[in-house]
């Protein structure tokens, strides 16, 4: 990477990030928001070769933020403030993209499938540079400070130190670099995008899940590039694109991909889909999806009021007798057996 601030402006176009919206809804606990670029002054035509999408969604007391864009052009985006909060920012998707912090002028790299907890003060600033026809994706939990901090005194020793610096009026990253983000992670991540389905417990269940996140991130150690990790997967990279093949999976539940587009979507051919599957996690693809979707039905019918049909169809079974028959050949008794329990 260069030196952001010799970069050719001729080669860059310059776009304002518009942080009101996302703010706005933060700080009044409204349910949900999008937000959107405004164009800086000089750049009229920057917002056309992008397509962005931004949205924010209350859980609790917590927002779960995620975006998508694309650009057409190399760009770089500046902020018009920060928001006062806790954030764990994971990345799922990028190719060459740098946040620089403004004041030490240090740039980090942001790689897909990895996170970091940021500690964000309203007067932050950042530069953040994309790459032409890159595609950005985020998902991240926002932190009110006041939730933040009752989890602090909860465990002091353990979070203490990081929010003393917050304390102090730095912004600051916890890592100075972005960590891979592991199957645990990914794992909780996608348990959180299914918290609603936890009836009376959902804020609970929520509060449990970001305890749990904050645990691995504080104590993740990076995985060599290059350590070998079996004979399908070699390296940490293969075996990442396998659990980044499982989360794809949990995500589309009601909706399964076949072997083939998963393959296509992870960047591996079929064999090593399959074997990989094998080594990592001891299943197949489809016994993965199966085992899957039986955790979740079993949760939904324990913790919800949900009817049979509804929960299957949920889960992506066309027929309900096809997901109870499912279900009884899994744990041994029918779903309203286990209703009845």
């Amino acid at each position: 990477m260069r030196d952001f601030f010799k970069l050719n402006n001729n080669n860059w176009q310059e776009l304002m990030f518009d942080m009101q919206a996302l703010r706005r809804a933060f700080y009044n606990n409204e349910d949900s928001c999008r937000t959107s670029f405004k164009e800086m002054k000089g750049f009229p035509d920057v917002c056309k070769s992008i397509d962005y999408e931004h949205k924010m969604k209350r859980k609790g007391e917590i927002y779960i933020s995620q975006s998508r864009t694309k650009f057409a052009q190399n760009i770089i985006a500046d902020t018009d403030g920060g928001i006062e909060n806790i954030s764990l920012h994971f990345i799922n998707q990028a190719q060459g993209a740098f946040s620089i912090n403004k004041r030490s002028k240090r740039e980090m790299p942001m790689p897909a499938h990895s996170g970091n907890i940021f500690f964000m003060h309203e007067d932050f600033g950042e530069y953040a540079l994309y790459k032409k026809d890159s595609v950005y994706e985020t998902k991240g939990l926002l932190l009110p400070v006041p939730y933040f901090e009752r989890l602090v005194n909860l465990y002091p020793d353990l979070l203490g130190d990081a929010f003393r610096r917050y304390q102090n009026g730095e912004s600051f990253y916890l890592n100075d670099h972005f960590l891979r983000t592991n199957f645990e992670i990914s794992n909780v991540l996608q348990q959180l995008e299914n918290s609603n389905l936890m009836g009376n417990w959902h804020n609970a269940y929520v509060d449990s899940k970001v305890l749990e996140l904050l645990s691995l991130m504080f104590v993740q150690e990076q995985c060599p590039m290059n350590e070998p990790c079996g004979k399908c997967c070699k390296t940490c990279t293969d075996r990442d694109k396998i659990r980044e093949a499982a989360y794809i999976i949990e995500s589309n539940i009601d909706n399964p991909l076949t072997i083939r587009q998963l393959a296509l979507r992870v960047g591996v051919n079929e064999k090593k889909l399959k074997c990989g599957f094998k080594e990592v996690f001891n299943k197949t693809v489809y016994g993965y999806l199966f085992e899957y979707r039986m955790k979740i039905a079993e949760r939904l019918l324990r913790d919800t009021q949900l009817p049979i049909n509804e929960i299957a169809r949920q889960l992506g079974f066309e027929y309900p007798s096809h997901f109870s028959t499912a279900f009884k050949r899994y744990f041994g008794f029918s779903p309203k057996d286990r209703c009845k329990l």
